[in-house]
């Protein structure tokens, strides 16, 4: 029970921090015209040939799976977790080998954000977005509600809610803060934003990669997870940081995994419902018929006669 109790104030807090940190925010833009986060200049913006073909086919195949998932009639998912993690991880050491191995200009891996300077900056960078992503997101939330059921709950967090153990979370949990994020943040930021930008300007680029980002995880995930998207283009945009939009997705994760313990906790602490005794069922026949009164004989009984009555007295 505390510990449902603490992951709820602390959900308050960050909450609260995150509505402060958009009025500071609006507030700044108002009065100095600067944006937050610091600005980073890429001096190249040349990407590899191999991860963008790689992220493409990647994407492709996500989407045909989610829109097919999206037809198929509902059935409970198990997802084995073992093979869940052997294949992030073969996904994300393809990847960042195909990024960082690829012959380029010295100056592209750091343009497009593997640099390892000033690691306490983009970590900072990414600790503010992820406060700053929580509020939007809760708003897109409460939007989807009423298209929210157990059906529709991701199957890695029903996975957890119907196993609870420590194996099981323990799995899970490296697989949404620390695989998921290292890798969709690669795809999706790194490959895919950086080589749109070529072409369109950012306002373009991060709206488009935000839209494929949240599409692939599905309706109605997709909707409250827009302005997380938005906001990681943004931060990926401004610092040019991996570490920062990694830090982003690991957190806000990270964050659902407590909230799915903390709801489970309170749920078994929770006194089972007592069963009330079901109403004595009457038949329908006589639901509506008032009993019939007793019928009265016809003529009452005589009274035993009375010595009065044998000396023929009368009463005056």
């Amino acid at each position: 029970m505390n510990f449902s109790v603490g992951v709820a104030a602390a959900a308050v807090w960050l909450l609260a921090s995150s509505c402060g940190l958009w009025i500071y925010w609006i507030t700044d833009w108002f009065r100095e015209k600067r944006l937050p986060l610091p600005k980073w200049q890429p001096k190249s913006q040349a990407l590899p040939s191999i991860p963008l073909a790689l992220a493409l086919m990647y994407l492709g195949l996500s989407l045909v799976m989610q829109f097919s998932r999206s037809d198929a009639p509902k059935e409970p998912q198990q997802p084995n977790l073992d093979n869940t993690i052997l294949v992030d991880a073969i996904v994300f050491i393809v990847f960042f080998v195909a990024s960082v191995v690829e012959p380029a200009e010295s100056s592209d891996l750091a343009d497009r954000g593997f640099r390892r300077e000033n690691l306490p900056e983009q970590l900072n960078s990414g600790s503010l977005g992820f406060i700053a992503s929580l509020a939007p997101t809760a708003l897109f939330l409460l939007l989807t509600i009423p298209w929210r059921s157990e059906e529709t709950v991701h199957p890695l967090l029903q996975f957890i809610k119907e196993h609870g153990s420590f194996g099981v979370v323990a799995r899970a949990t490296v697989i949404a803060c620390v695989l998921a994020p290292l890798t969709e943040e690669l795809i999706f930021r790194v490959t895919l934003q950086g080589w749109l930008s070529r072409f369109v300007p950012p306002q373009v680029a991060i709206p488009v990669v935000a839209i494929l980002f949240a599409t692939v995880h599905g309706f109605p995930d997709a909707v409250a997870l827009f302005p997380l998207a938005l906001l990681l283009g943004y931060i990926y945009h401004r610092t040019r940081s991996y570490v920062a939009v990694v830090t982003v997705h690991a957190l806000f994760n990270g964050l659902n995994v407590l909230m799915m313990l903390a709801g489970l906790q309170l749920e078994d602490s929770l006194p089972p419902p007592q069963q009330q005794d079901p109403p004595p069922q009457v038949s329908e026949d006589h639901d509506l018929q008032i009993p019939a009164p007793v019928p009265l004989p016809q003529r009452l009984p005589k009274s035993p006669p009375t010595a009065a009555d044998e000396h023929g007295s009368t009463h005056p």
